[in-house]
């Protein structure tokens, strides 16, 4: 209303003028015009400002924790498997787009262990689903889920990337587990308080969080296995930060389940960092941990990270499983295996999927999900 009231007045002022049909008239109007547009614009985005940083919790972010893990598909009952080997599935399902369609794949596959990240909680984006409810009840799987970010609405969101929820890493098993937990990773990048000069990502998308590992061990035939789920910082801190993050997560499961222990680390640990990378980003060498800029990050992890560790990758530099275009593929998502043999390791397709959810269309374009990939275990 009260742009209807500032428009009606410039328009009468206009009309005026333009009777007396001068020169001086057209050019009194059209200055008039612009700066009453101005006016306007400027209360709107300091109105937009205002609300973005008055805006915090819902009601429902209110009623959750960062801290806890939240289970399920309670009702579930495991089942004894009776094996001496495991499958584990790792997928980054881009919040949870199209939820039926990602069920396809991992029926297909079948696994036994499943590391999500991405996964959506009541957000706008998509439908409000609790994502890993409605996946733990039709694969007939116990879910288990801890937040990594609360999505604070705000102004500056778009709407295909509506919040109101959370969003954050999970497992589903087959498998009984003894102990679920977190691991709190180094922060690189404060989304509630950004570094100065990146406070864009942390204006488009307002968020309450950090990054972490959940992780869950399981007796599995006498053996201590401990699987965890873990998503990396891509928006600071490069190579070394994320080489950092991944020390953290081996260095606790060192301590608290010895070295001798089978563990597994999958998730998405964003190991973008390449030349092309460096030059759009114009990427400081600082932040490279070392790595040269002709290297990739994949494999600076594969010859310098890696094998400094317990653990090993079985699957290659090309196993990408993040692209976009043939300019620029990337292996961003990882299984790291230690005390157990891989028996065996495959990777889905990428998935082109209509940006869509139970109710219809997000927007009339189609999203590229990251693909899903595989490995079965043999543990004695």
């Amino acid at each position: 209303l009260q742009a209807i009231g500032w428009y009606s007045i410039n328009m009468s002022i206009v009309l005026a003028v333009l009777l007396v049909n001068t020169w001086v008239g057209y050019i009194f109007s059209v200055l008039n015009m612009g700066a009453a547009t101005y006016i306007m614009e400027l209360k709107y985005y300091v109105m937009k400002r205002e609300m973005f940083e008055t805006s915090g919790k819902n009601d429902f972010q209110e009623s959750l924790s960062l801290e806890r893990i939240y289970e399920k598909n309670e009702g579930y009952r495991f089942k004894s498997l009776m094996k001496n080997s495991l499958k584990v599935l790792n997928w980054n399902i881009e919040r949870g787009f199209s939820p039926a369609e990602l069920l396809t794949y991992i029926r297909k596959e079948d696994p036994d262990i499943v590391a999500l990240q991405e996964v959506d909680w009541e957000n706008e984006r998509t439908d409000n689903l609790d994502v890993l409810e409605y996946m733990a009840n039709e694969l007939n799987m116990k879910g288990y889920y801890s937040i990594e970010f609360f999505e604070i609405d705000s102004p500056y969101r778009a709407k295909s990337n509506g919040g109101g929820g959370v969003h954050g890493n999970a497992i589903l098993t087959k498998i009984k587990p003894t102990n679920v937990y977190r691991i709190e990773l180094p922060v690189y990048y404060d989304w509630e308080n950004p570094p100065k000069g990146a406070e864009f990502y942390a204006k488009i998308e307002k968020r309450i969080g950090k990054r972490f590992a959940i992780c869950a061990d399981f007796k599995f035939n006498t053996e201590l296995l401990t699987v965890c789920s873990t998503h990396f910082e891509d928006k600071k801190g490069g190579v070394k930060g994320r080489i950092d993050q991944l020390n953290t997560i081996i260095e606790t499961l060192n301590h608290q389940s010895g070295s001798e222990s089978i563990k597994i680390i999958a998730g998405d640990m964003n190991t973008l960092d390449n030349w092309l990378v460096r030059m759009i980003r114009l990427s400081k060498k600082s932040e490279g941990g070392g790595k040269p800029w002709f290297v990739s990050e994949c494999k600076w992890w594969k010859s310098e990270i890696i094998p400094k560790t317990s653990f090993r990758d079985p699957f290659t530099c090309k196993d990408w499983t993040h692209k976009v275009t043939a300019l620029y593929r990337q292996k961003l998502d990882w299984i790291l295996v230690s005390g157990a043999l891989i028996e065996k390791t495959g990777i889905g397709d990428f998935h082109w999927l209509l940006s869509s959810s139970r109710s219809g269309w997000h927007n009339p374009i189609f999203r590229l999900i990251n693909s899903y990939f595989y490995l079965g275990l043999s543990i004695s």
